[in-house]
């Protein structure tokens, strides 16, 4: 089967959304909830480029309502128009926010020249309201102006100048929890909840009501799909917090406020639903992880 026939057979229908990670109601394993936005350190001003003064965040703009884990054969680019979210989460007049981080399921190569293959799809689902979005649209300053450019990016002659500025922040919650190798150790304190700029490795779509955001970690650097490949299968003892945030330049940008965020719960990408397992939207009978 060609490229564009398994892309096809994959897109096979519309899918509901939230129906395969359940929101966590206890300590239960395998889950996921939401942290305070105030867990991530971002940039204040003024001066930030000559003060390099963080704090904790504001509260953020957008709420996470659901997410998933797919695996799949390939990576599932764009698939905001295969996915339809519930309108009890996705009130009519709100923006939908969409992250989907593409995950490889196989081992990195130094010398790697195919950049897809199986993997899973992490997908954030996340509203802004519609008071919140009414802001945005009129603001011209502040972190709702810089939200503002990026969702209006395409209108300007140089859509990557704001969407390169998209960065995500991991924050591993419980360290001393988790067993690392000593080497693994140092990796950890130097890297934990420090920015990661998503640029190039990303793509970003626009459609009627919502934006997506793809993170291609397949594409990432050896050392950065080393270093995943080598922490994946310990994610079943982290609770790992994971932020968005627009990065911030001039005291007009400034404070960073976070997107969305969301907190993984020691989950198990063993435990994913296959894309093709989804049910569909026209299936009579969903159950949903999200309704349970």
């Amino acid at each position: 089967m060609g490229d564009d026939e398994e892309d096809a057979a994959l897109r096979d229908g519309v899918r509901k959304a939230g129906c395969t990670l359940p929101h966590q109601t206890s300590e239960q394993a395998h889950c996921w909830a939401v942290p305070p936005a105030s867990n991530f350190d971002l940039r204040v001003g003024p001066d930030y480029r000559r003060n390099k003064q963080k704090r904790p965040s504001q509260p953020s703009i957008c709420r996470v309502v659901a997410v998933d884990l797919f695996s799949c054969p390939r990576k599932l680019h764009h698939i905001a128009p295969d996915l339809h979210l519930d309108d009890t989460l996705f009130p009519p007049g709100s923006h939908l926010f969409i992250i989907n981080c593409m995950l490889p399921n196989y081992s990195p190569s130094m010398w790697q020249t195919v950049w897809d293959g199986p993997g899973w799809s992490l997908v954030m689902y996340m509203i802004m309201s519609q008071e919140t979005l009414q802001e945005v649209r009129v603001a011209t300053s502040g972190h709702l102006g810089l939200l503002r450019r990026f969702m209006d990016a395409e209108l300007s002659e140089n859509p990557n100048a704001i969407y390169d500025r998209m960065k995500m922040i991991g924050k591993i919650s419980n360290v001393e929890e988790v067993e690392f190798y000593s080497t693994e150790k140092s990796v950890v304190s130097k890297y934990n909840a420090k920015p990661v700029l998503t640029r190039p490795q990303h793509q970003i779509f626009h459609g009627e009501n919502y934006t997506e955001v793809d993170v291609d970690v397949h594409t990432f650097s050896f050392i950065g799909r080393k270093g995943f490949h080598g922490f994946n299968g310990r994610l079943p003892t982290m609770v790992l917090d994971v932020a968005f945030v627009l990065e911030a330049e001039t005291n007009e940008e400034l404070p960073e406020v976070v997107l969305g965020c969301m907190r993984a719960f020691k989950v198990d990408l063993r435990k994913a639903v296959p894309w093709s397992e989804c049910p569909l939207l026209s299936d009579p009978a969903i159950e949903c992880a999200q309704d349970s």
